[in-house]
């Protein structure tokens, strides 16, 4: 357990950055550590930075037995975001570490900047973007609207449910699959559940992966499932790096069998895959799918929350 006393270190930069949300952990606790350089963490400095924390709040830190065993005063880690894949939960359970975890309070803003760049990929904007800035009025080739487009969502978790709402007012086909859902669930009749990913990958034009990293799932999509799509059709990973892999991503684009993609999150971060930034089918931005000032505030206030359930 923790008291008001203990000391606490807050890595996530978004947390740091929120006036708002340090003066309501400082409400509770007087001792506490911000990342206000907004740091990207290495392994020693992240170990540096929590020494002697009996609690920290962090994002997409890397938590590690390695660096769990050197942070012998933590007790409580408290989850800024979605995602586990980044702690050892089975070392962190032998050490009796306890985790607040609260998942699906940014669901709507991820699925509301999938929907956007749906379209922008559909619509051949960001290919269209990047001529006009190297000074070619150009037109689109094969532009589509939603309501004529069949979109593919692999993994139908709350992300996945949110996104099918915002699409629905549009129209598309829209195909899911979820090895977790069973075939006669009670879905929406416009709704296509298979259990077949190659079905879906052949079937869809764009694709949308919401699913959890692991060893199971990494690299889900590689060579043979990119070569299953259709020519022309459009990708989207705004989940987690390491879902696609970006070499044969990058092969995929290169040689126009995907029309584009678009990424929110990668394989190394902050170090990004040059070769893909220089396609001009290729759009990214820089993990910010989850991060909009009602979802950040949500976030923040779980984590403090969690922290304050759990002084002494």
């Amino acid at each position: 357990m923790i008291n008001k006393e203990s000391k606490i270190g807050v890595t996530s930069r978004t947390f740091c950055k929120s006036d708002h949300l340090k003066k309501n952990l400082l409400k509770s606790f007087s001792k506490v550590k911000f990342n206000k350089e907004g740091i990207h963490f290495n392994d020693d400095d992240l170990i540096n930075f929590l020494t002697g924390c009996e609690a920290a709040i962090v994002s997409g830190e890397n938590l590690s037995e390695n660096i769990l065993n050197n942070l012998p005063d933590l007790k409580v880690i408290s989850k800024f975001g979605v995602g586990l894949d980044n702690f050892d939960l089975d070392f962190m359970k032998k050490k009796g570490i306890e985790l607040i975890y609260n998942p699906g309070l940014n669901a709507s803003a991820v699925a509301e900047l999938t929907l956007s760049y749906l379209i922008l990929l559909l619509r051949e904007a960001n290919s269209l973007n990047r001529e006009l800035i190297s000074g070619t009025w150009s037109k689109a080739r094969h532009p589509k609207e939603l309501s004529e487009s069949s979109i593919g969502i692999i993994g139908f978790g709350q992300i996945g449910k949110k996104l099918v709402e915002f699409l629905s007012i549009h129209g598309p086909d829209i195909i899911i699959f979820d090895p977790f859902l069973k075939e006669d669930q009670n879905l929406s009749s416009k709704l296509e559940l298979t259990s077949d990913l190659n079905f879906l990958l052949q079937s869809s034009d764009a694709v949308t992966i919401h699913i959890p990293l692991n060893e199971s799932t990494r690299n889900y999509l590689g060579k043979y499932e990119l070569g299953l799509m259709k020519k022309g059709s459009v990708l989207l990973n705004l989940s987690r790096g390491g879902l696609i892999s970006e070499d044969e991503l990058y092969n995929s684009l290169s040689n126009n069998h995907l029309g584009a993609a678009a990424f929110d999150v990668f394989e190394q971060e902050p170090v990004i895959n040059k070769k893909l930034l220089s396609l001009p089918n290729f759009f990214c931005t820089p993990h910010i799918a989850g991060t909009s000032t009602k979802s950040t505030n949500a976030l923040g206030a779980s984590a403090i929350q969690g922290l304050i359930k759990h002084i002494k």
